[in-house]
């Protein structure tokens, strides 16, 4: 048998503690400041009836609508809990949860069973007896066994004082860049980052799966953010590098389109590839791409009007000009240099488009080519995506709502640190050089096509 702490250690908080709950509880009951008198009769001794019966006697809530309130608590503290899979992997039947918690034992194992834990376990529940010392002097008469639990003092060191093996747990807390971004004040995408990051065990130490999760999933918030405020037209987002901010988009802000493209169709048939991009988008549509050097627009413009915003305009070379249709977020002037890890992070789950046939009127048969990247490297980066979408529900007000109150000089800067450190990833890069070696080749073959062109 081994023992596992409950709170922080088996589950955690969508919003790291109860104030949030407690916060909605107030403003669903009409009862101003509650988040902050909520606490005050928790003094560790008093069970959930106690506390509530406490807020009572000192005229902090009525007795009226005492148990609605206890009952709505319950109910958000479920809702808001989610599994650490690493720890919840761990928990074999016959394991014993012990914790040091105001709520019920019945409700705290309703608690970890909603949040994925299926083994038969038994619940210790009490006030202090952890921090005490009250429980380990029980169970150390037992055989050997190991407790995990995330408390310094009462998983750690009172456990060992009693000669009980133990193991402390501080993956909970939040990590470098997510207490970067709460300390700017991105508590939505920080919390949403962190619940991605524990929920997903098997990924947790894989590089590809933490850049996407840490850096490219905040940065395409960013992104949407930036182009909510510059764009008021409907969106055709390009593929393939904008096939993430395509799927967040929809989910967060505003419905979206996709539609895969590439230089190399533009570059082979730039009149074919202009019909093909007019026939698939609305007519008064905005174009976004992640990144351009408009040489590409500057070639369609001539067989027609294509409205692009880019995030990130290549301008490390003098342009002869740039179509009036061509727009940019920023430019590398501005956030520094990227590279092929930006593509990398944000590439779809599909080939690149290799080839369009126009079969009559406006029907066009595609080709793709076959993905540069193995399969499990394309699920895993693409793995905090779909877990941000089917977490929309969670988070969808609080990370807009943060957006919206961020100035555009903010955006800028925090756009550039995530940037930055996705393509500051050189040992990451070269793990995958079939990918940078095609990338490299499909390149000198656009120079190639691009130089032909202006030629002829």
């Amino acid at each position: 048998m081994n023992s596992f702490d409950v709170f922080d250690t088996l589950i955690a908080r969508r919003f790291y503690d109860s104030k949030s709950i407690w916060f909605q509880i107030g403003k669903e009951y009409g009862i101003d400041n509650f988040e902050n008198f909520r606490p005050i009769p928790d003094d560790g001794s008093r069970t959930f009836e106690e506390i509530y019966n406490e807020l009572v006697d000192k005229g902090y809530i009525s007795e009226n609508i005492k148990t609605k309130i206890m009952q709505r608590e319950i109910e958000l503290e479920i809702s808001n809990s989610y599994g650490i899979k690493e720890n919840i992997d761990k928990v074999a039947d016959g394991d014993l949860l012990i914790t040091d918690m105001y709520l019920p034992g019945y409700v705290i194992m309703q608690i970890v069973r909603s949040a994925g834990m299926k083994k038969q376990v038994s619940i210790y529940q009490s006030n202090r007896d952890k921090g005490s010392g009250k429980i380990w002097n029980i169970l150390h008469k037992n055989p050997p066994y190991i407790h995990i639990g995330d408390n310094e003092h009462s998983d750690y060191n009172k456990a060992k004082e009693y000669g009980i093996k133990s193991q402390l747990y501080t993956g909970s807390s939040y990590n470098g860049n997510e207490k970067l971004l709460i300390q700017n004040k991105l508590n939505g995408i920080a919390n949403l980052v962190r619940e991605i990051r524990l929920s997903n065990n098997i990924l947790l130490h894989n590089d590809y799966f933490t850049l996407s999760c840490q850096y490219n999933l905040p940065l395409i918030f960013i992104i949407l953010e930036q182009l909510h405020r510059k764009i008021s037209n409907p969106i055709t987002f390009l593929g393939r590098d904008c096939q993430s901010l395509f799927k967040i988009c929809n989910s967060y802000y505003t419905t979206g389109y996709y539609l895969p493209f590439s230089r190399k169709v533009a570059y082979t048939n730039p009149k074919l590839a202009s019909l093909y991009l007019s026939s698939n988008t609305t007519p008064n549509h905005m174009l976004v791409d992640i990144s351009s050097t408009g040489e590409t627009w500057k070639l369609l413009s001539q067989y027609g009007s294509h409205p692009l915003t880019t995030v990130i305009y290549s301008d490390s070379e003098n342009r002869p000009y740039l179509p009036k249709t061509f727009d940019y977020i920023t430019k590398n002037s501005e956030c520094g240099s990227t590279n092929l890890m930006l593509e990398v992070m944000n590439c779809a789950d599909h080939g690149m488009l290799k080839n369009i046939t126009l079969l009559e009127d406006r029907l066009f048969f595609t080709e793709y080519a076959d993905h540069e990247l193995p399969s499990d490297i394309i699920d895993i980066i693409h793995k905090p995506i779909h877990d941000a979408v089917k977490l929309k529900s969670f988070y969808h007000k609080f990370i807009r709502a943060e957006l919206s109150n961020k100035t555009d000089d903010f955006l800028k800067d925090i756009f550039k640190y995530l940037v930055q450190n996705i393509c500051s990833n050189f040992t990451l890069a070269s793990s995958i050089p079939h990918f940078l070696e095609r990338e490299n080749e499909y390149h000198q073959e656009i120079i190639n096509q691009r130089e032909n062109k202006w030629k002829s």
